[in-house]
Order: C-alpha cells, then sequence, then structure tokens
C-alpha cells in the first residue's frame, strides 16, 4: 500500500551544476524507485540504484525509508584510484571508467612530486639521525668495539636507505609502498584541489555510509571488508530526505512512464495525496514523526512517536490492507528503526537493527496508548497467529 505525501518540490542533480526542479508524487512498491512531476508537469519515473547489501539476518533487500526525498546531489565518497601510466589499470574496479575516475603521474604533477620527495627524504634523514643518537647513548654501545657500533649505526641507516634513496622516478611507479602512498597523496590532492573536493569531509561521509553499510547487512555479516569498499567506490549520488538524513546511490535514471502498471501506480499516488495540515481527514504527519486524535474542537490529543513505533506504523502503512503477521513485522522493526534514527542524525547513538517483539513493544506506555486510541489494533489470524494493523484513532474527547 503506497504512502500518502504532500507533493513538495524536489531537486536532482545528475551532472554537477545542472539541477532539475521536480515533485516528489510518492514511492514505488519496490521501494527503490519513486513517482514525480518535472516542473512542465510530465509525470516521471526515477531510479535510484544502491550498494547495500541483503540483510544476512532477515534476507531482506536494501529498501529506502519511505519517508519525503528533498534532494539528489552528486558526491563522492573516496577519491580516484591511482597508478603509474593510464595504461596502469590492473585490478581496477569495474564499475567504474578509468577515463574519468583513474590518476597518474602527469608533467603538472612534477613540481609537487620534486617537493614531496625532498621533504619526505628531509623527515627520513632527520628521523635517522635521531634514532643514531638514541643508540649512541645506550650503555651496550658505548661498551661495545667500533666494528660492533659500526654494524648497529649500518643497521639503522639500511632501515631508511630505501627511502633517502628513492628516484622521482621510482616515486612515480610506486616502486616501494611508501613510495606508492607518497605519489597517491600528491597525485590526490592535485586532483582535490583542482575539482574543490575536501578530503576531510569525503572521509567523514565515507564513515556514514560505512555505518550505514553494515547496518544493512545485519549482525549476521561475514562480508569480506573489500565489498564495503568497492560499495564506497560506486557512490555517486546522496539522496537527502525531508526529516533530514542522507543515503547514497551509485545510479539515477529518470524516464517517462514506459512500464506496464506505472500509469495505474502513478494515478492512484496523486489520488491518495493529502496535506501534512491539521483537518478532519488527517490524523498523522506523512513521516508517522505525530498523531493525534480530533475531538469536537479540533485535534483533542497528539503524541510524537518514537522511531520505534514510527517504524511499526510506516512498515504496516505499506502493506496491502495495512495489517502484517508478527513474525513478519518482527524481522523488519529494527532495521527501520535504525534507519530512521540515523536520518535523524543520531550516529553511533542508532538503535541496533536487530529484531524486535510486537508482543513486548505493545506492552510499553506508548504501545498501550497506541492500541487505547485504536491506532494499532490487533486481529486474530488462523491458529495462533496474530496480524497487527493501523487503523484511523477514535475520536477523541
Amino acid at each position: 500500500m503506497p504512502l500518502r505525501f504532500a507533493m513538495n518540490s524536489l531537486t536532482i542533480e545528475q551532472q554537477p551544476g545542472v539541477r532539475q526542479k521536480f515533485t516528489f508524487v510518492g514511492w514505488r512498491d519496490d521501494g527503490n524507485s519513486f513517482y514525480a512531476r518535472d516542473a512542465s508537469g510530465m509525470a516521471k519515473y526515477v531510479e535510484l540504484r544502491a550498494h547495500y547489501p541483503h540483510n544476512l539476518d532477515t534476507g531482506y533487500p536494501f529498501e529506502f525509508p519511505k519517508v519525503e526525498p528533498v534532494e539528489i546531489f552528486p558526491v563522492l565518497l573516496v577519491p580516484p584510484t591511482c597508478g603509474f601510466s593510464k595504461q596502469d589499470v590492473s585490478g581496477f574496479p569495474r564499475h567504474l571508467d578509468p577515463n574519468l575516475h583513474f590518476l597518474y603521474p602527469q608533467p603538472e604533477h612534477e613540481e609537487a612530486l620534486r617537493r614531496s620527495l625532498k621533504e619526505f627524504q628531509a623527515k627520513a634523514a632527520k628521523e635517522c639521525a635521531a634514532e643514531i643518537a638514541r643508540l649512541k647513548k645506550t650503555p651496550g654501545f658505548t661498551a661495545g668495539n667500533k666494528a660492533a657500533q659500526q654494524r648497529q649505526i649500518k643497521k639503522i641507516e639500511g632501515n631508511y636507505d630505501s627511502g633517502l634513496t628513492l628516484t622521482l622516478d621510482q616515486l612515480k611507479s610506486g616502486e616501494t609502498t611508501a613510495a606508492q602512498k607518497l605519489r597517491d597523496e600528491v597525485l590526490v590532492a592535485a586532483w582535490a584541489s583542482e575539482t574543490g573536493h575536501d578530503l576531510k569531509a569525503m572521509r567523514q561521509v565515507a564513515k556514514v555510509f560505512e555505518s550505514q553499510w553494515w547496518t544493512a547487512a545485519g549482525k549476521g555479516r561475514r562480508m569480506a571488508l573489500e565489498a564495503m569498499r568497492d560499495a564506497q567506490s560506486a557512490v555517486r549520488f546522496g539522496i537527502r530526505f525531508a526529516v533530514g538524513g542522507t543515503f547514497y546511490l551509485s545510479h539515477v535514471s529518470i524516464r517517462d512512464l514506459t512500464m506496464p502498471g506505472d500509469a495505474e501506480q502513478f494515478q492512484k499516488l496523486v489520488a491518495m495525496i493529502q496535506p501534512e495540515t491539521t483537518g478532519k481527514a488527517g490524523w498523522h504527519t506523512p513521516d508517522f514523526r505525530v498523531v493525534w486524535r480530533q475531538g469536537r474542537g479540533g485535534r483533542s490529543e497528539e503524541h510524537n512517536l518514537t522511531n520505534e513505533f514510527r517504524a511499526v506504523c510506516l512498515l504496516l502503512e505499506e502493506r496491502p490492507g495495512k495489517s502484517a503477521q508478527y513474525a513478519e513485522l518482527e524481522a523488519k522493526i529494527g532495521i527501520r528503526t535504525r534507519q530512521l534514527d540515523e536520518l535523524d542524525g543520531h550516529g553511533s547513538k542508532s538503535s541496533p537493527a536487530s529484531p524486535r517483539r510486537v508482543r513486548d513493544l505493545l506492552k510499553t506506555q506508548e504501545g498501550r496508548r497506541l492500541l487505547e486510541w485504536g491506532i494499532l489494533q490487533i486481529q486474530a489470524g488462523v491458529g495462533r497467529e496474530k496480524f497487527l494493523k493501523v487503523c484511523p484513532p477514535t475520536p477523541g474527547a
């Protein structure tokens, strides 16, 4: 069952600096695409592709939280891959275009590479001299003969020799691990300066994505770290929501309604749209942040839902008949709650994505209130099965 939203503005920036204006209509049933109207009023289908994994605890694929998006914008989480030359693309990620996402030393980098090499070798020479000076102060060194002392000094110098004798060509080719790191730092810094990317901000956003990725994987995650790194490198867009928070995408496409059922579902969503304001027809905000009851003089009572119960209501609202079996809900409540916490900016304090027992939730003070208001209703199924349904509240005083 599609969720109801007020038709608010949405901007999509597929190419840097080219912002298209749309009006958001509603999410499709697949949970990974939505309908919108462009500036001329034409109906459009916006497909999103993300590299978040299936949840290994439940087996469910990743779905975006069914809240209203307000912006899709270009973003990178990691800088381009670096190498020795344009042909040095062994192991390059298949989902990236080497012409756009690969850096290698070019004539304009020569001065920065020379300067970086000089600073690196000066630092290495200083560290080598300091280590030798410390050695000469040890009792074991002063007590030894000159030949033994020279052997100890040579051993320390040998540890620094590869850095102190490093040539510019060796630096460019990344001959050693240290040389490769140094070269890549120069190339990435030049790229960031040219393109205006903030490397510190990119690292911070990458950490947010990493947290979201592992949350999507679930407690039973056994995925290699490389899979998460590949997912980070695939990110090209962010999608920001009206309630706050951002998720990350590898692809965005906008097309006309050509698939079977698109036009019908679009019209159904348009017919369902209701304002977020007060009024006898409404009893909750589109994101279920607030619910209320109507009395004779308007709203008689209202309640701010916690993200756990927002998750319950959103999940039920998406279901046919707005009801679901306890067991089906329990596997998804934790995942949706965690998503809502992250959208609210809770960060490391976000709730765990583990399953929640519906019976335990309904025993809480908030659960009892929603049952009393009639917003949540328990329905009997076959045998011992129980279903939970979300409904408009009973009138207040």
